[in-house]
């Protein structure tokens, strides 16, 4: 249903790239980190040298680790979604192949994090600003709206306006990221491809989406779903299987059972 296994491999190829890797700390003048706003769980990542290379942030921390993929010279945010403690910040150019050096490296204590800010801001994996096409359209369809019933347009016109993209999955490229205005004009994509719309749509909104990788029922393979801040309460939200079951003249339920799903990732 949702390519998953592909989906599981762009994951497990961009963490496999860097496990031979020696991450000592070097100042380069090209890349830098800020850390300033870590108490929103965030870390501002900028690359301003040339990208005729792979470059990467690689973030570390609890025993896991998380890799993004740099596609542009602006500023970037990383999310500290790996719980309080400390973070290693590592910038990597590639070499050849799978191999990266170190550009910059920084590590940061983690006591507190505001998961309402983190989880309502751009990334580099959920990337949006307010000219995108998405964004202009969805703030102009729930504009005076209450922010639960903004959540239920949103929603809705993703499940009934978007299809499922069963031949991109067979092609995409390990570290394939989604941009949020293809799927909006294209209006089909995977799962990766509705979650980060829903979620950045909704965070341009002010409210806090997280966008969830792992198994739910009904799904053979890895999936994507999103988790939303409702009148105080995360809400688990399938926009992917929605719209197959709406495709199929079937009911669909707004919120599901959490707990009957395995989260993997949480970004």
């Amino acid at each position: 249903m949702d390519g998953g296994v592909i989906l599981r491999n762009i994951a497990a190829a961009a963490i496999a790239a860097f496990i031979s890797l020696s991450l000592q700390t070097s100042a380069y003048a090209a890349a830098t980190i800020d850390t300033s706003e870590v108490a929103k769980g965030l870390v501002k990542v900028q690359y301003s040298g040339e990208l005729n290379k792979a470059v990467k942030v690689l973030v570390e921390a609890n025993g896991d680790k998380n890799v993004y993929s740099v596609r542009d010279n602006e500023p970037n945010y990383v999310p500290l979604q790996m719980g309080t403690g400390l973070y290693k910040i590592s910038m990597l150019q590639n070499v050849t192949g799978n191999k990266y050096k170190p550009l910059f490296s920084q590590e940061v204590k983690v006591d507190k994090i505001d998961q309402n800010a983190m989880f309502s801001s751009p990334s580099l994996l959920i990337s949006f600003n307010s000219a995108m096409k998405s964004i202009v359209a969805y703030h102009s369809m729930t504009s005076g709206e209450k922010k639960s019933e903004a959540v239920n347009m949103i929603y809705k016109d993703l499940v009934l306006s978007y299809s499922y993209d069963f031949d991109k999955v067979k092609n995409l490229p390990t570290d394939y990221v989604p941009v949020i205005d293809e799927m909006y004009i294209q209006k089909k994509g995977i799962c990766y491809d509705y979650s980060a719309l829903l979620a950045g749509v909704l965070r341009s909104q002010g409210i806090p989406t997280k966008l969830i990788m792992g198994y739910a029922p009904n799904v053979k393979e890895y999936h994507a779903w999103n988790e939303i801040l409702v009148d105080g309460k995360w809400i688990v939200v399938d926009t992917t299987y929605d719209s197959q079951l709406a495709k199929a003249n079937m009911a669909f339920t707004f919120a599901k059972n959490g707990e009957a799903r395995k989260v993997v990732k949480i970004y």
